[in-house]
């Protein structure tokens, strides 16, 4: 049951919505290109970018379930870690900080990059000797590349070529999943079978 609860409540939250409002059931469950008649590479980068995040947030949440009786300390490194892959993952899928947030409930954009700045200093910083100890190259790597990219983004995306941009947050969510992998890889390596 626990399996099939989040699915259900999906379907059951959906068909509420789709009952309340002018929104058809199909467009909330099909893919966009789906929907719009468009090829389906459509939005390939950000598609990726987001099964990239779910998987860091999948990994982390599962190393914390792993620790949490155990090592509460590293616990909660995963735990955070877990629970910012899995805001990032909702802000692209949902465009929260580009769309939902500043047209929907007037938050502005800069205010809502600002709070996902600081959520991640707080992380770096909370967590800094386990980050030294689990091998920090790859988290440096990916806060360099998103932060480039958010640059970007801020700066201008008109003026930028939105390939460099959108590379160099692939590139950063890609490290930070590989970081997060070899940390929970060296954990259960670590464990008695």
């Amino acid at each position: 049951m626990l399996v099939a609860l989040p699915a259900l409540l999906m379907v059951a939250a959906s068909s509420v919505v789709a009952w309340l409002s002018d929104v058809a059931p199909a467009d909330l469950t099909q893919d966009p290109a789906t929907l719009l008649g468009y090829p389906s590479y459509l939005g390939l980068f950000s598609h990726l970018g987001i099964v990239l995040w779910a998987a860091a947030a999948a990994i982390a949440v599962f190393a914390w379930a792993v620790l949490r009786s155990s090592d509460r300390e590293r616990a909660r490194y995963f735990a955070f870690a877990g629970l910012l892959s899995t805001l990032f993952a909702f802000d692209d899928l949902l465009l929260l900080h580009e769309e939902v947030l500043p047209h929907g409930v007037g938050i502005d954009e800069f205010v809502v990059m600002g709070a996902y700045g600081l959520l991640s200093l707080a992380f770096l910083i909370r967590h800094y000797a386990r980050i030294v100890v689990e091998g920090p190259a790859l988290l440096l790597a990916a806060v360099v590349s998103l932060g480039i990219s958010v640059l970007l983004d801020l700066w201008d995306p008109s003026d930028v070529n939105v390939l460099v941009e959108d590379g160099f947050k692939l590139l950063g969510i890609g490290c930070w999943l590989g970081h997060f992998g070899r940390a929970a890889a060296r954990l259960l390596s670590l464990r008695p079978t």
